[in-house]
């Protein structure tokens, strides 16, 4: 009789300086976790077929995936409440009002992204459906592009010739609602066993803690697993702007977001639904 091997619980890792905090100096022994790299459209992607067991997932997915998955702890990705980080980043060729006219181009890993800038583009700028398309290196027919991640760093200090127009999302929504903008949450399958989950909410508190007191070797382990030819200290001052972990202003801001994507979503209640923030 053949047996079915049972792998090991598989934890997504996004491969951006924001959340390089929560798998800092992870031990080398991690209980038998394997570690996936990818961004956060395929997370989700593997997630829903069952090849990802726990991550820090994109706030809309977070919705999506509830119904097999719960948070784990209060561990989550949020722009901290007097910050402006970089991300998401829209650059334009011409005022946001004017956006309707042209396509935007939003990167093919991005998830929450594309939500995000039509909450913002309908409700501060008035400018209903905007073309949202793939994001490819022909760019003379575009509007706008959205950058997220290490990529909307790197275009807040080099943007792309002809776009002269910037904003931080991030940034436009605490504008607008006064909130810090939640970007995801970590999610947990809920059919991991018990002492795995405890594990692994203690490899991710570990991590954070020693994250808190050495800022400059997160930044510094992230530029060189990436050759990003960022200056040490511009890389910290991004990471400051960050908080990893989720209190009340952050649900408030997670339940405001879900309200705004409810006329965007008429058919998919499991989107709906925050019980996973309370």
């Amino acid at each position: 009789m053949i047996r079915k091997t049972i792998r090991p619980p598989r934890i997504g890792r996004l491969p951006y300086l924001s959340t390089a905090p929560f798998h800092f100096d992870w031990p080398s022994d991690t209980s038998g976790f394997e570690v996936i790299t990818a961004p956060p459209r395929q997370l989700a992607h593997l997630a829903g077929r069952g090849e990802i067991d726990a991550a820090c997932f994109s706030l809309t997915e977070v919705f999506r995936l509830q119904r097999n998955f719960e948070p784990l702890g209060y561990f989550g990705l949020a722009a901290a409440e007097d910050g402006l980080p970089p991300g998401p980043l829209l650059l334009a060729r011409v005022e946001e009002t004017l956006l309707g006219q042209a396509p935007i181009g939003i990167p093919h890993e991005a998830a929450m992204a594309p939500a995000l800038l039509s909450i913002l583009l309908r409700s501060v700028y008035n400018v209903d459906n905007p073309k949202q398309v793939p994001l490819t290196p022909d760019r003379r027919h575009l509007g706008g592009l959205v950058f997220i991640g290490d990529a909307a760093v790197a275009a807040t200090k080099s943007p792309p010739r002809g776009f002269s127009h910037k904003r931080s999302l991030a940034h436009a929504w605490q504008q607008w609602t006064g909130l810090p903008l939640v970007f995801g949450r970590w999610m947990v399958r809920k059919s991991m066993p018990d002492d795995q989950k405890k594990r692994l909410e203690q490899l991710i508190g570990e991590a954070l803690e020693k994250a808190a007191n050495q800022i400059d070797q997160v930044a510094a382990v992230h530029l060189r697993m990436t050759s990003h030819d960022w200056d040490l200290d511009e890389a910290c001052r991004v990471l400051q702007q960050y908080v990893f972990e989720l209190k009340d202003v952050h649900r408030r801001s997670v339940d405001r977001f879900r309200r705004e994507l409810r006329p965007r979503r008429q058919q998919a209640p499991a989107w709906l639904d925050d019980a996973a923030f309370h």
